[in-house]
């Protein structure tokens, strides 16, 4: 170690001392152990005088004089604490310097010293600064705010000289304060502390006591500016009382006052007329502000007397300027509302479509409404142009699709041009509604025209219609085409696909009667289906799926729906091979599910021959449709040895998929399948193939939704789980119930499983 190195170490050794020396200094002075704290402060200091702000060695000299007797020595210590930042030390040594207490006097010094000490939140400083100030106040009286802001902040946390200050200081203006003051000059003096003005801080207390006083002497703008003074407290009772008063010495200022509070309700109860009155008095002392001031607060006034003479169109006129804002009139909604309501008194309806933009405008939506409506009422187009969007939107309404429909309707037949177009942007359905009247009503055209024109085009809104499921609306349009064709007309190109149509519709809606059955509806479209030629060339691709899905619908409902016993029908197989011939075109159009079902065709083989892997190859392309029937066969194609694919996992995969897509549809219709029934009771025999507690859980709880629908499908499975206790609790007995109960339908397994365990 250098020598440097031992003198930098030595003088660390020494400040560490010093502190240690402090520290056990101010715990004996906290003690209120003075002579001891003393000798260890003075110990310390010598050592280091930044050991600390050594504040208490000097509140131990102060608190004993004959300890110390060094008036230097005090000085000494407090500049070193206030230097340190110790605002008790600030304050200290500012009287030190104020009083030339062991230093030479310094008031400039002191005076900062002061001010630092208050910064920092110092009462007993802050006090004693707002001596000084008041003492400089009669020299420069903007530092009375100053002054009462200290004061009262100190006051209102307990401070007890400067609760006393505050009321011998800052309580009613005393005789000596009058000293060179007039009464107008306090009431200026007042209304500077109000305001802000000629160089005072706003202060409402020093504006009230000044105003006060000048009021007292009869100054009435005095009392004027003391009520706002208590209007600005909330007190408008007290601030009205004063309005009164100075109104009473002709203060014209008071008299707006008080008619704003009477208008406003303010202090007293509303009384217009009252503050008309005022008004009145203030305007004839010739106060402009009094005429303004009507205006705004009673505009019907003005409009009452400057309508006189005029038309109802002027008036009108003249609302249209004011919510414009042009001819030389100021924007004012509300100003508008007042003309139209004098022209639409005068009978011009058209102004009460003008009020509601200004109600609009205002957000007044019920008022505006109103109005419209009283307008739409006497006839006016555009009033009722305006009802039936409201009815439609529901705004400022009840929401009403009938009204805004009929109140559309009748602004359209009444002349105004946008109802028609709104109708239809609204309501898309009343526009096809009236384009299919047209085609009705223009039948035989249609068919002259052979539907070559949009507006004749009867096939493409049939075709919309049923595909919309608008059976109604697209029965009465292709009954209207039939009707045609019955009383002799040449049926058009597009006849079969009519008549396709029509079958569909009476297969999905019957007649449209409520006595109504899958049956009947069969038979009734059986009809028409059987009309459609072999050679049958849909005018649109997707017209194949729905020839397709009534052929099969005979074919699979053949002998449920009794169709032997219907005129020129056909043998099952019949129907089944159309339906795989219109599949087979459906598929070639591209459809999912016509090659879905082109697929199940050749499953089944009792239609055309068996091909399993065509089917298989049409089933993994009809997967990308997102239908879920292609992956439950799918499942079956992997779950089955007879399909020669067997991948269990494969098969889970597909079954899961199906499972999650279907359940959401099993929810709401409350129906299962029997495709869902077996497809949830194959998943849950593949789940417990992995002795897995979680998938014996699932297969659980998969079987038991089985169960409890009408399907037996599951009864031996979920009775061997009850039984074994797999997925859940162990429930034999129940679990030999649905074995019992499968065996007697014929379940090999429950069979088998019963003679093994001896029942």
């Amino acid at each position: 170690m250098g020598l440097l190195d031992f003198l930098k170490r030595g003088s660390e050794d020494v400040g560490m001392e010093a502190k240690r020396l402090y520290g056990e200094a101010e715990q004996l002075y906290k003690a209120g152990d003075y002579d001891d704290a003393v000798r260890l402060y003075e110990k310390a200091w010598s050592k280091d005088p930044d050991a600390g702000d050594f504040y208490g060695l000097l509140a131990c000299y102060i608190h004993d004089g004959d300890v110390s007797g060094n008036e230097t020595r005090c000085c000494e210590l407090a500049r070193h604490g206030a230097e340190k930042g110790n605002s008790q030390s600030m304050y200290r040594y500012a009287l030190f310097l104020d009083t030339a207490y062991g230093c030479a006097e310094d008031k400039a010094e002191a005076r900062h010293w002061l001010e630092k000490s208050t910064e920092q939140g110092n009462p007993d400083a802050a006090y004693a600064l707002a001596f000084l100030l008041y003492d400089e106040v009669k020299t420069n009286p903007l530092l009375l705010d100053r002054c009462y802001r200290l004061t009262k902040v100190y006051a209102d946390r307990g401070h007890e000289g400067a609760k006393r200050r505050l009321d011998e200081w800052f309580g009613p203006i005393r005789d000596d304060e009058w000293q060179g003051f007039t009464t107008a000059r306090m009431a200026q003096r007042g209304y500077n502390w109000l305001c802000g003005k000629e160089g005072f801080q706003q202060n409402l207390a020093l504006a009230m006591r000044c105003l006060r006083a000048a009021a007292e002497r009869g100054d009435a703008a005095a009392r004027s500016n003391l009520g706002w003074c208590f209007e600005k407290q909330g007190d408008y009772a007290a601030a009205n009382d004063c309005y009164i008063l100075s109104a009473s010495q002709g203060c014209t200022t008071a008299m707006l006052n008080i008619a704003t509070n009477l208008h406003k309700g303010l202090g007293v109860p509303k009384d217009d007329a009252g503050a008309r009155r005022y008004l009145r008095m203030a305007h004839d002392a010739g106060d402009e502000r009094a005429r303004k001031r009507m205006a705004q607060y009673f505009p019907e006034d003005e409009v009452r007397e400057q309508s006189a003479g005029m038309t109802a169109e002027e008036m009108n006129k003249r609302a249209w300027a004011y919510l414009k804002g042009v001819d030389n009139c100021e924007h004012d909604a509300k100003k508008a509302v007042l003309w139209f309501d004098a022209a639409a008194s005068h009978g011009l309806v058209a102004a009460w479509y003008g009020r509601g933009v200004a109600l609009d405008e205002q957000k007044l939506y019920s008022e505006a409404f109103a109005s419209y409506l009283r307008g739409a009422e006497q006839g006016n187009a555009k009033c009722m142009f305006t009802v039936g969007i409201r009815y439609a939107e529901g705004k400022g309404c009840k929401h009403d699709d009938a009204s805004a429909q009929a109140w559309l309707l009748q602004a359209d037949e009444t002349g105004e041009p946008r109802a028609k177009g709104k109708l239809y942007e609204l309501y898309p359905e009343v526009e096809r509604e009236d384009k299919v009247q047209f085609m009705l009503d223009n039948m035989p055209t249609c068919i002259d025209e052979d539907f070559s024109s949009e507006e004749y085009d009867v096939e493409a809104m049939a075709h919309d219609l049923v595909n919309d499921e608008d059976y109604e609306l697209a029965r009465e349009l292709l009954d209207g085409y039939f009707q045609e064709i019955d009383g002799g007309a040449q049926p058009s190109s597009c006849h079969e696909d009519l008549l396709l149509y029509l079958a569909w519709v009476c297969y999905k809606d019957g007649d449209g009667s409520d006595a109504q059955s899958s049956h009947h509806n069969l038979r009734l479209a059986h009809d028409y289906l059987i009309d459609i030629g072999d050679d049958f060339d849909a005018y649109c691709d997707d017209s194949y799926m729905k020839l397709a899905e009534l052929y099969y619908a005979c074919y699979s409902g053949y002998d449920d729906y009794d169709l032997k016993r219907i005129p020129r029908h056909r043998s099952r197989k019949w129907y089944g091979r159309k339906a795989y011939e219109y599949y087979c075109q459906a598929a070639d159009e591209g459809f999912p599910m016509g090659m879905y079902y082109k697929a199940r065709f050749l499953i089944d083989g009792d239609v055309v021959e068996s091909d399993i892997n065509q089917a298989f190859m049409l089933l993994k392309e009809s997967e990308e449709g997102g239908d879920a029937e292609p992956l439950y066969w799918l499942g079956n194609m992997y779950y089955y040895p007879d399909y020669g694919r067997i991948n269990k996992d494969t098969a889970r995969d597909y079954y899961e998929r199906y499972v999650a897509l279907e359940e959401e549809r099993v929810e709401s219709e409350g129906f299962m399948s029997a495709d869902f029934a077996q497809a949830s009771c194959n998943l849950a025999h593949l789940l417990l193939q992995n002795h897995s507690n979680a998938d014996d859980y699932q297969a659980r709880l998969l079987l038991d939704r089985v169960v409890d629908s009408h399907h037996t499908v599951a009864d031996a499975l979920f009775g061997y789980m009850l039984y074994e206790g797999r997925g859940g609790m162990k429930i034999k007995a129940t679990g030999l119930d649905f074995m019992r109960k499968a065996a007697a339908n014929g379940d090999s397994m429950a069979r088998q499983f019963l003679r093994n365990y001896g029942y």
